[in-house]
């Protein structure tokens, strides 16, 4: 509030010469008793997460202050160092350093005044703190967890993960590339993401990290670790033959009768079984094996021939099932 005072009399000396004018050039006090209102929190343009260890706050007032009345000494601050004050007017930037990874806070600890000497010790603001990370995020890629190896289904998942949250725009399909696949999409957010391919055809299906992605402080990273980022795409059922066994006698004085069991490629052993087999003037008494190659002993009921037929389902590790089998003599 302006006070402004002036002259509107006469005044006269012991002589009696009077006066009805004065000099003076400055009539004119402010009066202010209110302490000014202040704000404390992050510089407008900071960024949140920050990967630069200059941190910036902004400290504003409602009226001018005094500005040998703010110092760093005014301020505290954790994980950082010792702040570094700029400015005049309403408006000072206080500028720290961060001491590590993590939270940095500033907190208004001090004393202000506006040029009345009105103190303040007490300051507004929603926002003190900034994020400090500086270090690049550590992201894997490999196959997804539940994808069948080898797969009889085209639709191949694998895994791209990190150890903190990424900037999904950051993650595209043009950041991978895959051998033997087509359709590459990529779904996710935050640290998990599920990349997909299409086989274009048999055999394995691989996926490699060809590109950059980024945390919201712009740390980026271009590579990934991983140790199995291949899935073998089998769509094709085994082919299998059933007969003779090399060797077999025919004929035979000994009652164990062998057949051979082979397929074109390894089976599921656990999907061979005697009840996959029968036999006719003889019980299928054991199969044994693995891979690609088992043999089926037959005990002969009779004297005769022992005839026997393949009448289950086999399956190779992909899960392609086969309930016929080829082979000329099975007698």
């Amino acid at each position: 509030m302006l006070f402004r005072s002036s002259f509107t009399g006469s005044v006269a000396d012991p002589a009696g010469n009077a006066q009805t004018t004065a000099g003076g050039t400055d009539r004119t006090v402010t009066y202010d008793s209110i302490a000014p209102t202040l704000t404390l929190e992050q510089a407008a343009g900071q960024a949140d997460p920050a990967k630069d260890a200059s941190i910036a706050f902004a400290f504003t007032a409602s009226e001018p202050l005094d500005a040998g009345t703010l110092t760093a000494a005014d301020f505290t601050v954790t994980n950082g160092s010792a702040v570094a004050v700029s400015g005049s007017g309403t408006t000072f930037t206080l500028t720290t350093t961060a001491s590590g990874q993590g939270d940095v806070t500033i907190a208004f600890a001090g004393s202000v005044a506006d040029p009345a000497g009105n103190t303040k010790t007490t300051a507004g603001g929603t926002d003190r703190t900034v994020t400090y990370d500086s270090i690049a995020p550590t992201v894997t890629l490999q196959q997804a967890a539940g994808q069948v190896d080898p797969a009889k289904d085209a639709s191949i998942a694998f895994a791209f993960t990190a150890s903190e949250p990424l900037v999904s725009a950051s993650v595209t399909a043009a950041d991978f590339e895959v051998v033997n696949a087509t359709d590459l999409t990529v779904t996710g957010s935050g640290s998990t993401y599920t990349v997909t391919a299409t086989a274009t055809g048999q055999g394995d299906v691989t996926v490699s990290f060809t590109g950059s992605v980024a945390d919201p402080a712009g740390n980026t990273q271009t590579t990934a670790g991983g140790t199995d980022r291949t899935v073998t795409y089998d769509s094709i059922a085994p082919t299998l033959t059933l007969q003779q066994a090399a060797g077999q006698a025919d004929p035979a004085k000994n009652a164990a009768i062998g057949f051979t069991f082979s397929a074109s490629e390894a089976l599921d052993a656990s999907t061979v079984t005697a009840a996959d087999f029968t036999a006719t003037n003889g019980t299928v008494s054991l199969v044994t094996g693995v891979g690609a190659s088992y043999t089926v002993t037959v005990t002969a009921s009779g004297q005769g021939d022992v005839t026997v037929a393949f009448a289950g389902s086999v399956a190779d590790p992909a899960g392609n099932a086969q309930t016929t089998a080829g082979g000329t003599d099975r007698t």
